[in-house]
């Protein structure tokens, strides 16, 4: 997180890469990559991280509102 409120994209793709490849991986951590992706314009990538998200927690509605 604070690597994004840095403007460190690269650095916080590369963090939450790390966190959603752990099988305990939470919808969230889905979500935040998602919105990295989106900052960055990869909105094929974005939405299919919000997906997960929403598959992992569908009551995750910030998730839901992102990928409207």
């Amino acid at each position: 997180m604070r690597a994004s409120a840095l403007g460190q994209q690269g650095e916080s793709i590369a963090y939450l890469k790390e966190a959603i490849s752990r099988p305990d991986a939470t919808a969230k951590a889905h979500y935040f990559l998602g919105a990295e992706y989106a900052q960055i314009q990869m909105y094929d990538r974005a939405a299919m991280e919000m997906e997960v998200a929403i598959y992992k927690d569908p009551s995750l509605s910030i998730a839901r509102v992102q990928l409207g």
